[in-house]
């Protein structure tokens, strides 16, 4: 089957929408759940009425960004070598985000002085912990699986199948 581009932007927009939607998901469960538990209903859903939104909008520059730098050009070398099924798409997304979270987890961690996560050592005398390297790469996992869902919804909105028409017969 063949596809050709025809809204790489609004793929990238709806991308980035949904990125940024999943992600402040992932951050506002959480605390909808403890909220729920503690048995205050209301302001647990005014807070999240509150909070939601801002992080949707954060989250979805945050993706834009990545999505222009980072999957771009990538992005770029595949279409014009001509792999524009969904499948290449799913494999780019997971890809980039997981070098990129892999990345970026093992660069801060060390910068922002993150040395323990539920009273477990993740760095111990300058070296990762066998339970921080399980966290880093727990977190790129699930962060590349994010990245491929916003990749096939990118695809999705970006392309269409080519329709050729069935050979004339011959006359």
């Amino acid at each position: 089957m063949t596809y050709q581009l025809k809204h790489p932007f609004l793929g990238l927009l709806a991308g980035a929408l949904f990125g940024g939607f999943v992600v402040s998901l992932w951050f506002s469960v959480p605390g909808l759940l403890s909220g729920l538990a503690e048995g205050e209903p209301q302001q647990t859903l005014q807070e999240l009425r509150d909070f939601m939104p801002t992080m949707t909008i954060i989250a979805a520059i945050i993706f834009a960004f990545g999505l222009v730098f980072i999957a771009s050009p990538a992005w770029v070398y595949l279409h014009s070598s001509g792999r524009t099924h969904p499948k290449h798409a799913l494999l780019l997304g997971l890809t980039t985000c997981f070098v990129v979270s892999l990345g970026v987890s093992l660069v801060a961690s060390l910068n922002m002085g993150m040395f323990a996560v539920d009273g477990r050592a993740l760095i111990l005398d300058g070296r990762r912990t066998f339970y921080g390297w399980f966290i880093v790469l727990k977190d790129a996992v699930l962060f590349a699986n994010l990245g491929g869902m916003v990749a096939l919804v990118i695809w999705r909105v970006a392309y269409r199948q080519v329709v050729t028409p069935p050979p004339a017969p011959p006359s």
